[in-house]
Formats: C-alpha cells, structure tokens, sequence
C-alpha cells in the first residue's frame, strides 16, 4: 500500500507540473501579459510626455526615479518633472519605437530598444535615435519606472569619410 500511494503522489505531482508548464507555454500565459503591460505603462509614459500631461508623467514615474540621460546629465524625479515643465523645455513631437525587447522578472522589468524621437529644441525640429534602457518595478498596482539611461545612436558613417 505504502508504495501505492507513493505512486499516486509522484504521479500526481507529475501532472500538476504538465499542467503548469501547458499553461504557461500556451500564449506566453503570465510572463506574455506583463510584457504588455510594461510596454503600456512605456508607451504611457511617452505619451503623457508629449502630451505634457504632468501628473500621468509623475505617476508613471517611481518615488527613487533617476534618469541617465544622452547628454551626461543626471537627474532624479523631481529634477526631471522640473525640467519637463520649465520654459523652453524641449517638447516632444512623436516617439516611434523602432526596436523594443521587455524581460520580466519577479516584481521588475527592463526594457530596452532604440526610439526615434521627433522634438522641437531651442525653436528648431530635430530627429534623433535614442538607445535606451528602463528599469520597472511592481508597486501599488502599476508598473512605474524607477531608473532609465539613454545614449544618442551615431548614424553609420558614410563611405569615404
């Protein structure tokens, strides 16, 4: 009997794993949803910068916020929510996602790519490409961003040069 029922609990852990595995393979299950809700909250966070809709931008934005930024400059949340909003700040016409990859671990989620990014600086309309890496963490129901770096992407040289 003692073996019986050893069998039956091998057995039955068995097919809880089967189980569990199917359900997580079959359309990416759990992980397949976090990675869209990332690139929601990346995509809202854009769009309420555009959008210069300050209080979406700051709740998309964790508490120990800090940004890497193109230029060499750091700044922390509240350095960054002042920039956005002062005079002459640069505004943002468009963010195109041209590459985008999103891992998610427990309670984090980095997402990196490159961004083409139309803006007005200084009165004048620029385009450039932005390499970027976001770190996001799991906190009061949302995904808010905690730390972001970016770099300029060099265009390839030209033959010749």
């Amino acid at each position: 009997m003692q073996g019986q029922s050893g069998f039956r609990a091998s057995h039955g852990f068995a097919i809880a794993w089967v189980l569990l595995a199917a359900g997580c393979a079959s359309t990416g299950g759990w992980f397949s949803n976090q990675q869209e809700q990332v690139a929601e909250a990346y995509a809202k966070f854009y769009q309420a910068r555009t959008d210069q809709d300050w209080e979406t931008l700051s709740r998309s934005l964790a508490k120990e916020f800090v940004y890497h930024m193109p230029t060499g400059g750091i700044a922390d949340k509240k350095t960054y929510l002042a920039a956005q909003q002062a005079d002459g700040a640069i505004e943002i016409l468009s963010n195109t996602l041209e590459q985008e990859a999103i891992r998610v671990y427990e309670g984090t989620a980095v997402n990196r790519g490159v961004a083409r990014v139309e803006a007005v600086v200084d009165g004048q309309n620029q385009t450039v490409s932005l390499r970027y890496l976001n770190l996001w963490i799991w906190r009061d129901q949302r995904w808010q961003l905690a730390a972001r770096q970016s770099n300029f992407v060099q265009p390839p040289p030209v033959a010749g040069d």
